[in-house]
């Protein structure tokens, strides 16, 4: 888990900010540095629900509706899981078509 170290603004009225993570989570870049986007784990208000299906418990996590927009089942979808001491963090990318 991270901390923002500073904030400042610029000329072209974008905010830098600095910042502090744990090497295993910088890990998790893979040395990509662009295409980052920056957020809390506080500001995830919305609930969802897992469910299970079948005899291997294939796990699938419910995507409100009000949230499913512009998703289909041929979206092209990537996600990461980071683990940490307390929570799993589950980031999922899925391409509007």
């Amino acid at each position: 888990m991270g901390t923002v170290k500073s904030t400042r603004i610029t000329a072209n009225n974008k905010v830098e900010y600095t910042v502090s993570i744990d090497y295993e989570e910088s890990l998790l870049l893979k040395g990509h540095v662009t295409n980052m986007h920056l957020f809390s784990e506080d500001s995830a208000e919305l609930k969802t629900n897992i469910t299970s299906r079948g005899k291997g418990n294939t796990k699938y996590m419910r995507i409100p509706r009000h949230l499913s927009k512009d998703i289909t089942d041929k979206s092209n979808v990537r996600c990461l899981r980071f683990d940490s001491p307390y929570k799993i963090i589950i980031f999922t990318v899925i391409d509007k078509i």
